[in-house]
């Protein structure tokens, strides 16, 4: 195959400073910051279960028939509420309850994804970082060669090298200024942790994302939550269609002492049913209706968007196939020149390492963004949260152990 030329023996030797694995950094607890809204709800749903009371009005009544302060007529009322608005309740509890498993896993997604690409940032900073210092030491010398010299035009070399110096160590601090911003956002979910171990020849190979790339399966979450919260909106939406008629009727039991001697004729009730020609929430309901169907149309938008996504990606990973043909062609035409016979001068020795560094940094580049659209690719599939757990980046998909607090 193409790409198997193009094995990463340079990675292989190059390992950061550390102190955990990544399969400890991606498993690392979910802070209740990640998951605050999520947790609070699912607390809630513990105690509370949506449901409805039977009644919806329980009354006393009792009157005096004459002016005399002693009462004669006693009445107890029972209002009782729709059973469809019951069934409501405790259809939208269910919902609900579906809603935040998919909130809570979409979060996870969320928080898995912005992990790796801390680690894949680390990769490709230590990765700049060291062939930096490599340049720059490689300047050191060459200035010390130039000094050497007793050609003419002396000033001229070695005023362009100390140009060339001060770039490259500027350089080489901006990257260690990254690099610390980076380590110290790991920190933050390992404290008590240096670094972190990232052996880059554990990682997944060029060869193997291109194999996989389509052979990904996984359930996308964006759709799957789209699709749950609209029924939370029609459950609710049903629930709020049922309270407009909650009051579907009473019963009254009755109790009169002048109605007669006996209890029989003492006794009495009442029965009353609504009947449902008219709905005062007519209104409020039609703009409810209103706002699902705009919901739906955003829904579909964004899926739309996420399905574009998706298409963009995989234009994305072709583009880097051919840039890493292009980068194999000339690593291979930069071994032929180093090994080739005749002297160089210092200026092309020079013009020969920046050039070999240049394609060496562009190697890494090129790696790492594409691991990061490997990841996103994932990300939007819902893989990088499906069962079994494990860190995708790794060449032997070491399992994950999630902890949610």
């Amino acid at each position: 195959m193409m790409f198997r030329k193009l094995v990463i023996c340079y990675f292989i030797s190059l390992t950061a400073t550390a102190q955990i694995s990544p399969e400890a950094f991606l498993s690392a607890a979910v802070s209740d910051i990640e998951l605050v809204e999520i947790q609070a709800a699912q607390d809630f749903m513990k105690n509370n279960k949506f449901n409805s009371p039977w009644l919806r009005e329980l009354e006393f009544r009792a009157k005096s028939n004459d002016r005399e302060i002693g009462l004669e007529d006693y009445r107890l009322r029972f209002g009782f509420i729709n059973p469809y608005e019951i069934r409501a309740n405790k259809n939208y509890h269910q919902q609900l309850d579906q809603t935040i498993q998919l909130r809570k896993q979409m979060k996870l997604n969320d928080v898995l994804k912005m992990r790796y690409e801390l680690l894949i940032e680390q990769v490709y900073l230590s990765s700049q970082i060291r062939n930096a210092e490599e340049l720059e030491e490689f300047y050191g010398r060459l200035r010390v060669l130039v000094y050497q010299n007793e050609r003419e035009n002396l000033k001229e070399e070695i005023l362009d090298l100390e140009d060339q110096l001060f770039k490259q160590r500027s350089k080489l601090h901006d990257l260690e200024q990254k690099l610390k911003i980076n380590q110290y956002l790991i920190k933050e979910k390992l404290e008590d942790t240096l670094s972190i171990n990232l052996d880059i020849s554990m990682l997944i190979s060029i060869e193997y994302i291109f194999e996989h790339l389509n052979t990904q399966e996984g359930t996308n979450l964006q759709s799957q939550l789209a699709t749950q919260e609209n029924k939370l909106r029609e459950s609710r939406f049903t629930v709020e269609k049922a309270e407009s008629y909650r009051n579907i009727g009473f019963f009254q039991a009755e109790y009169d002492i002048e109605r007669g001697d006996e209890l029989d004729d003492q006794l009495g009730y009442r029965i009353g049913v609504t009947i449902p020609i008219v709905n005062p929430d007519k209104p409020d309901l039609q703009r409810d209706r209103l706002s699902i169907a705009e919901n739906e149309a955003k829904q579909r938008k964004r899926l739309n968007q996420n399905q574009r996504n998706q298409d963009i990606l995989q234009m994305d990973f072709q583009h880097i196939q051919k840039q890493m043909i292009l980068l194999e062609q000339e690593l291979k035409f930069m071994t032929q020149f180093e090994t080739s016979e005749g002297q160089l001068s210092l200026d092309l020795v020079r013009k020969s390492k920046e050039f070999h560094s240049l394609l060496e940094n562009r190697k890494m580049g090129l790696y790492t963004l594409l691991l990061s659209k490997y990841i996103d690719i994932l990300y939007q599939k819902g893989k990088l949260v499906s069962s079994p757990m494990v860190n995708h980046i790794s060449k032997n998909l070491l399992p994950l152990t999630i902890s949610l607090e």
